[in-house]
């Protein structure tokens, strides 16, 4: 059996009349929703599929549900609709901010390359022309604030400017009553209040985006996270990690050291046997061997020879000793 059911949703950030997003949801008997299917992250996020829908994990500098908003000293927000220029702008205001006006080459191409990387189509700016000036047929000028215009910052043979798409993200001008997707930018400023944790650093886009600067060692949106610095399991050879706020201690397993236990302990060197005796090195412990031709009258370990802090082993009045540190 097979169901499905319409649900609309408005998202409260964005403009009222220009963000009512139809959301079409089927389901069958054994079946399961792949809400990532329509790849709905953006700014390179990835996507998360869950239950009942979605999440975008954002790359560091962008946020929002579906990382659509940039942080580069200044907020930066995509549409994901087409308006006018006018509702545009409109738009911006509502969301606490207004239209990109950019003024240097580095903002357009900030901005091209974020285009680039979602939904590839052209995108309206602030700039706009004044309206032109119009003639009477007798060639004089008609003045726009005559009682009979209406008074509209925006007239019917206004222009305003477009990051076009087929001037590789150029400005250029096109009629303000066409329909194109739009960038909103806001200025950073402080959360009020502030919920970043663990000290963290809160700054807000749009006046209701709280964006988290996390110190070293934190992560999450609100830094709520102590990174686990031995999720990777940096301590080799058996070592065990523990970790701390952005660190972490490797203990070593006998016979070895360093930092990630990457050593192997050469217990021999230097030479902990007796003169003339040959040591070799084991993973855990040293090895005497007897010289040549020589032997013991008795067993070598009642001398205590390997020292406070190591046991000793007898392997024979012809081959030696051996020592282990004590667990």
């Amino acid at each position: 059996m097979i169901c499905h059911r319409r649900v609309d949703v408005t998202e409260r950030r964005l403009f009222p009349t220009s963000c009512m997003l139809a959301v079409l949801v089927f389901c069958a008997v054994g079946a399961t929703a792949d809400y990532c299917l329509g790849h709905p992250c953006w700014s390179g996020g990835a996507c998360v599929d869950g239950s009942t829908g979605y999440i975008c994990n954002c790359p560091s500098g962008t946020l929002g549900q579906n990382c659509e908003t940039v942080h580069n000293n200044k907020c930066y927000r995509q549409s994901r609709d087409a308006l006018s220029h006018k509702e545009a702008s409109a738009a911006c205001v509502f969301m606490g901010g207004q239209l990109a006006d950019i003024k240097e080459p580095h903002e357009q191409q900030m901005l091209a390359d974020i285009i680039r990387n979602t939904n590839d189509v052209s995108h309206w700016t602030f700039m706009k022309s004044r309206s032109p000036q119009l003639l009477h047929i007798d060639g004089s000028t008609l003045s726009l604030q005559t009682s009979w215009m209406a008074r509209d910052i925006y007239g019917p043979f206004d222009i305003c400017v477009l990051l076009d798409r087929d001037q590789s993200y150029k400005g250029d001008f096109h009629a303000c009553t066409e329909q194109h997707t739009y960038f909103c930018e806001s200025p950073v400023t402080p959360c009020q209040p502030d919920v970043c944790q663990h000290g963290g650093v809160c700054s807000s886009c749009f006046s209701d985006s709280p964006m988290c600067d996390c110190p070293p060692g934190y992560t999450g949106v609100f830094c709520e996270t102590d990174i686990n610095e031995c999720a990777s399991n940096p301590c080799q050879n058996g070592g065990t990690c523990h970790d701390h706020v952005n660190s972490f201690i490797c203990f070593c397993r006998v016979g070895y050291d360093g930092v990630l236990c990457e050593n192997d302990i050469d217990y021999c060197d230097p030479n902990p046997c007796p003169n003339g005796w040959s040591c070799v090195d084991q993973v855990v412990g040293f090895h005497c061997e007897v010289p040549h031709g020589a032997r013991a009258a008795s067993t070598f370990c009642m001398a205590s020879p390997c020292g406070p802090g190591w046991t000793c082993q007898d392997t024979g009045l012809r081959t030696g000793y051996t020592c282990t540190p004590v667990s």
